[in-house]
């Protein structure tokens, strides 16, 4: 049986709860009646113009067996359920709401916690066992301005099914989605809060285990500690995704980067066409390991953005066409192979592998190390061999020594790598042609980027 419809044992046996029937008059008495914290029962559905409670009663229904539906045709302005503390300063300490089916309809959210407002602070809140649905609009949405105050906001939503998507803006300190089932046409979509508080950063974001079969994707705008880990993500024939992706770290502008995100342990599966199992707009330090990554044919698994900075890619399971694996454009991206820009008169050497770099998360800021061979150009000193892109250049200007092949025979050669252009030249001037010139063993600290 699906875990939304899984129901409660028979809590009304506790002296705590409320039994509260199916009119929204007394499911509003109720709740008022609530205020110590004590848990409400919602024994029976049909709450037609919506109910808003202040964050201090918890909600604990049966199930399917007490199916929560908003009418279409009643307040189309109005959510089904909306949790909103006083605007008094005061700290609501727990909220729990569990055990329900709430279906909107009517473009109006199923379940909408509203902490927006600079007094109104809740320091926890929980979901587990429940079916969200609303049919034309998020039936989850999270809003919440939080500032530099001092209250703590920490949500957590396991075990239930939401169907028709999330929109989270501002969010809290920690938010947690784990083992839920996301389907429907919605899409995923958090817009984070980046500030610092305590040394820390603002928004944690946990999504872990889940399924996802929603038509819209997982997007997330801004946000700090993003850790997308071992779920199961797909996307049917005619989803679309956002941004030609099915996840999108987009990132905002300078200071609103996405930092340190982890995608690992995921399976991750498109299937419309020239849509990517997974994008980086503007990121630092992603870190993508142990996933299986498919794409549709000719389509890239994996787009990095220009504006994507040292991503971290480790090893995974490539089910993409040859050659489509990684679509690069980022800037000192790790784990992946990248041919070296040689300078027009140069070559690689006939039957030797091309000239290639790659970075690996080694050191402080990573360590690039070269391979490959050329021949071909002028031999006088200072003469370009060829450019490192940006981050992938020494910190520091640096001379090395490398083995070359002229028509004397074997030599030892050096070689200079520029810090500021990453241009690559002879350190000397060789007297006969060169036949070869080996990278093989140039390895170095990379510098920062930025």
């Amino acid at each position: 049986m699906p875990r939304e419809t899984e129901h409660a044992a028979d809590e009304s046996k506790s002296s705590n709860f409320r039994n509260v029937q199916s009119s929204p008059a007394s499911m509003e008495s109720a709740l008022e009646s609530t205020l110590d914290g004590t848990q409400a029962n919602l024994a029976l559905g049909g709450m037609t113009p919506g109910l808003t409670t202040d964050g201090q009663a918890n909600l604990i229904g049966r199930g399917i067996y007490a199916p929560v539906t908003f009418l279409p045709d009643v307040l189309p302005s109005t959510d089904l359920l909306t949790i909103s503390p006083p605007d008094d300063g005061n700290v609501r300490e727990m909220t729990q709401v569990s055990n329900l089916v709430l279906v909107a309809n009517g473009g109006r959210h199923a379940l909408h916690l509203n902490l927006t407002g600079e007094g109104r602070r809740m320091s926890r809140f929980e979901m587990t066992r429940v079916l969200l649905r609303s049919s034309s609009a998020a039936a989850l949405k999270i809003t919440n301005e939080l500032d530099e105050r001092d209250a703590f906001f920490t949500s957590v939503f396991t075990n239930s099914t939401i169907d028709g998507g999330v929109e989270v803006f501002g969010g809290g300190d920690s938010i947690t989605f784990e083992d839920i089932t996301f389907t429907g046409k919605g899409r995923i979509v958090f817009q984070l809060n980046t500030i610092e508080r305590s040394g820390a950063d603002a928004s944690q974001l946990l999504i872990s285990g889940c399924n996802f079969t929603n038509a819209g994707g997982l997007y997330i705008m801004t946000g700090t500690r993003v850790r997308i880990v071992n779920n199961n993500m797909e996307l049917g024939s005619k989803g679309q995704g956002v941004g030609n992706a099915l996840v999108y770290l987009q990132g905002g502008e300078t200071g609103e980067e996405i930092e340190g995100a982890t995608v690992a342990g995921n399976y991750l599966a498109p299937i419309t066409p020239s849509i990517s199992a997974l994008r980086l707009g503007a990121t630092n330090g992603t870190q993508i390991y142990n996933n299986t990554i498919s794409a549709p044919y000719k389509t890239p698994g994996l787009r990095i953005d220009g504006n994507a900075k040292n991503t971290i890619i480790g090893p995974n399971i490539w089910e993409t066409t040859p050659g489509f694996e990684v679509d690069d454009q980022g800037m000192g991206t790790m784990g992946i192979y990248k041919t070296l820009y040689l300078e027009p008169s140069r070559q690689v050497t006939a039957g030797r592998p091309p000239v290639r770099f790659i970075k690996k998360p080694n050191g402080l800021h990573g360590t690039v190390t070269l391979s490959g061979s050329l021949n071909g150009g002028t031999t006088q000193k200072d003469a370009t061999l060829g450019v490192l892109p940006v981050g992938f250049r020494p910190s520091v200007t640096d001379t090395f020594t490398v083995q070359a092949r002229t028509v004397e025979g074997l030599s030892q050669v050096q070689i200079i790598i520029e810090a500021d252009t990453g241009r690559i030249s002879l350190a000397e001037e060789l007297s006969v042609p060169l036949l070869e010139l080996s990278f093989n063993g140039v390895s170095f600290e990379a510098s920062n980027v930025i």
